[in-house]
């Protein structure tokens, strides 16, 4: 009967339903064995493995009485009974019984001699079927979310521009326009290309060459002062004059000014009403500097801005850009060569004005002006080095008033 159970495809008697067709001494826990070796294994391994491990346990299992004999080694080293009959080397029972029916079997097993209790060797490792059984997402153990709470196993990264990831090069790269030497048609050397370079002796006997005699010793600092705020509805330049507000911003102009306590050589303003109200009441905290008028400062338009807005017509870009350049040309470069000491010098003027000679004097594109903002009496600091550097030292500094003094008409 068991040979005949073997025989049948094991796949079909793994359920507990038709494990009940085994033989009725094995225990549950070992029905239940039985069929998980049938659902693991293929029907020919496990019919196999049955014939050669379990089937004489399971025939000793019929026996009422315990296993009477025990097994011994005679001269031949043959398994034998205390009777002295040959047992066949896969069973504990008489040859004379069995063998006809065991040499046919597979193989030769290992001999067990047990008293009515069937113990079930393990399964020698063989190929066994694949089942394919659906993954679950893995989940992260409580320690490595304590860690990562911690801050110990893991570093968050930012995310990066598709531009920056295939790109291993995160340089900015250059405009391509350098810095011009001779942006103020003053540098030594373009001027000493001109001349043969000859000697000249000082007044002390020295001898000085040809090409010192033509390079600046001095540095220009050239503060740059917005005009305080105006009536906006007058009618023409002259009925534009300051409010009371823009006056006490003019006094708090000039207070800074003074209170920086630098010796001011001159103050260049423009000629616009506003403009002239304002350095005029800067010039009450600084009474020895010299006052200059100068048309070319007033407001305009130096250069259509961008981004393009519809403001003024090409016609007004290109009267007052004109001008606005040569107020540039004339006022912002390096200092001559006959100039000794170091000067600070003060020009009030306009808005568009001041932004205009930033943008010229740093080399930055012109047409950007009108990107930047400044308050009314704001201080604008440029200062020229006699290698004709520039540097930006402040750009409409107004942190010396009040915030409810500040203003941008």
């Amino acid at each position: 009967m068991c040979i005949y159970l073997f025989a049948l495809d094991l796949q079909d008697h793994a359920t507990s339903q038709h494990a009940r067709g085994l033989h009725p001494r094995l225990t549950p826990g070992q029905k239940r064995y039985l069929c998980s070796i049938a659902t693991t294994h293929s029907t020919e391994h496990v019919r196999r493995v049955m014939q050669q491990h379990y089937l004489n346990v399971l025939h000793r299992c019929t026996q009422p009485e315990p296993c009477p004999f025990k097994e011994f080694r005679n001269e031949d080293q043959k398994v034998v009974r205390r009777d002295g009959h040959e047992m066949c080397p896969d069973s504990t029972t008489d040859s004379r019984t069995f063998s006809a029916r065991r040499k046919s079997s597979v193989g030769s097993g290992v001999i067990a001699l047990h008293s009515g209790r069937i113990i079930l060797p393990s399964i020698s490792e063989r190929p066994t079927r694949k089942v394919l059984r659906p993954q679950a997402p893995k989940r992260k153990s409580r320690k490595s979310k304590r860690n990562v709470s911690k801050g110990q196993s893991t570093s968050v990264k930012a995310a990066q521009p598709q531009s920056l990831l295939e790109n291993q090069n995160h340089n900015v790269e250059s405009s391509g326009t350098g810095w011009d030497q001779n942006w103020d048609k003053r540098d030594p050397a373009a001027v000493g290309n001109q001349k043969k370079k000859k000697a000249k002796k000082d007044s002390d006997g020295s001898v000085i060459s040809e090409s010192e005699n033509t390079k600046p010793k001095a540095t220009r600092n050239i503060f740059l002062i917005r005009h305080s705020q105006y009536n906006l509805n007058g009618n023409g330049d002259k009925e534009r004059v300051l409010t009371p507000l823009g006056r006490e911003q003019a006094e708090l102009t000039g207070q800074r000014l003074a209170a920086l306590g630098l010796k001011y050589d001159v103050m260049i303003h423009s000629s616009m009403t506003r403009a002239t109200e304002t350095a005029h009441i800067i010039s009450k905290h600084l009474p020895d500097v010299e006052k200059v008028s100068c048309d070319l400062l007033r407001e305009g338009s130096p250069i259509e801005p961008v981004p393009t807005i519809s403001w003024k017509p090409d016609s007004v870009y290109h009267e007052d850009g004109a001008r606005i350049e040569a107020a540039f040309r004339r006022y912002i470069h390096r200092a001559e060569t006959d100039q000794q000491e170091d000067s600070n010098e003060i020009i009030v003027c306009h808005a568009n004005v001041i932004r205009y000679f930033v943008c010229r004097a740093l080399q930055f594109p012109p047409e950007g002006w009108l990107r930047m903002c400044l308050n009314n009496g704001s201080i604008t600091l440029l200062t020229i080095r006699p290698s004709g550097r520039v540097g930006l030292r402040m750009l409409g500094d107004s942190g010396f008033m009040p915030p409810e003094k500040l203003t941008r008409t």
